[in-house]
């Protein structure tokens, strides 16, 4: 059984004393996204340590070829060093590509944090379908096996990979706190991984006579990886 990290797409630590976004730099996954979702990376190194706590980032809005994007604190807390820390933040816009009618080549993306901006227009599309020159995938193939963050203990997924094929099995917990395997199929694209979620009901065991009721496989949402590396992953659940 493989032990390794599974993280949430959110968390960033900022100063609002000194705000800025010096050698920040932001970008797309997968590279040139054209009629499917994709998430937006900021990144890069703060000059010190010295903020007011947890960030998430907040989609303030979306236009199709614009999106605008704030941080909320989500924990309070005082700590201060000069060390410089570097940060990556991760936006899944899975639930808003296709809600605006268009076809859009390019993103300007907006984030805003203390009163700063940091803009950058990206690519979408090369226009007329044709794909652009961009430099070919790197694939990051995830190790088959189960993933785990200890900061949660009673969480986990189980990804079983050939090829660039994909099933994700994440494993969460009712309002009852029974186990509860959810499912996802898909291809990974470059580094980046998109599926629908399901929940799976009326199965039967190996061996077991038929159930009464037929298998139901119930949409709930969806999921998104990030591969840092085959044993590190990033994930968002919608």
């Amino acid at each position: 059984m493989n032990l390794r990290y599974l993280i949430l797409m959110a968390g960033l630590m900022l100063n609002t004393a000194s705000a800025d976004f010096v050698d920040s730099s932001v970008q797309l996954h997968p590279f040139y996204p054209f009629d499917g979702p994709y998430v937006i990376e900021l990144s890069g190194e703060w000059p010190n340590d010295c903020h007011p706590g947890e960030q998430k980032p907040v989609i303030r809005d979306y236009t199709g070829d614009s999106v605008l994007i704030d941080f909320e604190i989500v924990v309070e807390h005082i700590t201060c060093n000069q060390t410089p820390t570097p940060y990556r933040v991760l936006v899944d816009m899975v639930k808003l590509v296709g809600t605006v009618a268009g076809n859009f080549q390019d993103l300007e993306v907006t984030f805003r944090f203390g009163g700063v901006e940091v803009v950058e227009t990206l690519l979408l599309d090369c226009g007329d379908g044709v794909p652009c020159n961009a430099p070919a995938f790197t694939y990051v193939n995830p190790e088959n096996g189960f993933f785990h963050n200890p900061g949660l203990q009673t969480q986990g997924m189980l990804l079983s990979r050939q090829n660039l094929s994909m099933a994700a099995y994440p494993l969460t917990y009712d309002a009852a706190g029974k186990p509860r395997w959810l499912f996802a199929g898909g291809i990974i694209t470059g580094d980046v991984y998109f599926g629908d979620l399901y929940e799976i009901s009326n199965g039967g065991c190996l061996g077991c006579p038929l159930p009464a009721q037929p298998p139901l496989a119930k949409p709930i949402g969806n999921l998104t990886l990030l591969m840092d590396s085959p044993g590190r992953i990033q994930a968002s659940y919608n």
